[in-house]
């Protein structure tokens, strides 16, 4: 059985899932505890250092990810390049999802403009 742990802000799409199912054989999907979801999501901008925060999500790997296992990870970029680093170090695989992004903007009857940015999901890729 792989599992496929989230280091994620977001919720899978549909896309995303069967990707995953049928690309990277992937039977479930392991979302981080809300304690280590709060501090994946929310980076201090401001803070000179996130290991702190890191230590705890490496912590999590070391004790929970399997030999089978991968993780998809998007995020801060320096926590991205921290724990990719962490899990290539361990054997693990961690990929990313590509997108397709289209853009709609509309000019509202005030004047204002409004933009929206649609993505989808197009493929995992794997950090080199």
């Amino acid at each position: 059985m792989r599992r496929m742990f989230l280091f994620f802000s977001h919720t899978l799409t549909r896309e995303q899932e069967e990707d995953a199912r049928a690309t990277l054989m992937v039977d479930e999907f392991v979302y981080l505890p809300a304690g280590l979801q709060g501090a994946w999501s929310a980076f201090d901008p401001g803070a000179g250092t996130i290991d702190g925060q890191l230590e705890a999500l490496r912590r999590y790997v070391d004790e929970n990810c399997g030999p089978e296992d991968v993780c998809l990870v998007h995020g801060d970029s320096g926590a991205v390049f921290s724990l990719v680093s962490h899990l290539r170090e361990r054997g693990f695989k961690a990929y990313y999802s590509t997108t397709r992004r289209v853009f709609e903007g509309e000019t509202m009857p005030e004047g204002t403009a409004r933009n929206s940015h649609l993505f989808r999901h197009v493929r995992f890729r794997e950090y080199e």
